[in-house]
Formats: C-alpha cells, structure tokens, sequence
C-alpha cells in the first residue's frame, strides 16, 4: 500500500475523535491524511461519517491499535475507513 505525505489542512479546524464524532457529521480531510485524492478529489469535498467502524491496528503507525470511522464522500460516492486517533486524525469537522 503506497501513502502519501500529510496535506495541509483549513487551520482553526476541529479534529474529529472518537469523543466527538457523530453519526452524520461532515468531514474533510485532516492534519495527517495520507491516502490517494481520488476518494475526497484532493481535498475539495465533504464526507459524511456513516459510522464507527472499529479499534484495529493501524498498518501507517507499526501496527499500533487506531479508531476508524466509515465516511461516504459527496461528490464521489465512495466509502473508505479513517483513523480519527489516538495518535492519527485523518479527519476534521467541515465548516461548508
């Protein structure tokens, strides 16, 4: 699996976490994306988390264990899982 380096992401941005997250919140991409542009088109969509996915390990952080949420990207219609911690957050709340 390739990765990319993280992206810069809107400042004064809230980053979504496994205590903030919400069922239906939008989302954009955050401080330490490094998936492919296709799924959010480089940064220019909003998602909606569809749910929590699970506690498993993440293959970007050795193995350590991450939480994951599901998000359906707007413009695109895919469905991809992203960490949202404890040490990655791939994610932040959408101001649009």
């Amino acid at each position: 699996m390739e990765f990319k380096k993280p992206k810069k992401f809107i400042p004064d941005s809230i980053i979504v976490t496994k205590k903030n997250y919400k069922k239906g919140m939008r989302v954009q991409r955050g401080p330490n994306w490094i998936w492919k542009d296709a799924q959010d088109l480089s940064g220019h969509t909003v998602g909606t988390v569809i749910k929590y996915s699970h506690n498993d390990v993440d293959p970007t952080d050795n193995y350590k264990k991450s939480d994951w949420v599901i998000v359906k990207w707007e413009d695109t219609d895919e469905e991809a899982f992203y960490r949202i911690g404890p040490r990655n957050h791939d994610l932040i709340i959408s101001k649009q």
